[in-house]
């Protein structure tokens, strides 16, 4: 029942209860990129703003490059982004962005960004699995459960792959994974 507004030039996220009371779930209303406690932490002209089914908020800011995390304790941090313009792909702090504007989530927790200036939307996985380096063909990965099925159609040299889990808490890797555990 609560709103979440994104104040850009406050640089502020508040929230407006549903009879009307408004507070700063969190920013200082300086500029800035530090993350921390709601109302010590602070952000760089926040636009977009969503809310996960675990209700957490997410928030693409434009200023800063970067996608940031509050949870439902208040806690800020910094999911994604280098903080430096770019249109990198890859994992947390390696990725970079083009002033995101605005932010989506949707119910397998993945977060779609409008990178503005890359002229794209970009997908942030929040929980699931990826693989790297990709499968040969014939073989597919569900990236919701980790498990790989099938059977190749080509051969191809012995490789390692690696598999990043990853939940609301961050990620972990295991290398080599099919050589840890028999399917």
């Amino acid at each position: 029942g609560n709103l979440y507004v994104a104040e850009l030039y406050n640089h502020k996220i508040r929230k407006i209860t549903s009879s009307g009371v408004v507070s700063t779930l969190a920013g200082t209303g300086s500029w800035g990129s530090a993350d921390g406690d709601g109302l010590t932490a602070t952000f760089g002209m926040p636009t977009g703003i969503t809310i996960d089914a675990n209700g957490n908020l997410y928030v693409a800011e434009y200023g800063n490059h970067k996608i940031r995390k509050i949870t439902s304790s208040g806690v800020v941090s910094t999911i994604a982004g280098t903080g430096s313009t770019g249109a990198t792909d890859g994992n947390g702090a390696d990725a970079s962005f083009n002033w995101p504007l605005m932010i989506a989530a949707d119910a397998n927790l993945n977060l779609y960004v409008t990178d503005f200036y890359n002229h794209k939307i970009r997908r942030i996985t929040t929980a699931g699995f990826q693989i790297s380096p990709q499968l040969p063909s014939g073989l597919s990965f569900n990236v919701l459960t980790g498990e790989i099925s099938g059977t190749p159609t080509v051969a191809t040299p012995s490789t390692t792959y690696t598999i990043t889990a990853y939940n609301e808490s961050g990620s972990a890797s295991i290398p080599d994974w099919g050589s840890q555990r028999n399917t």
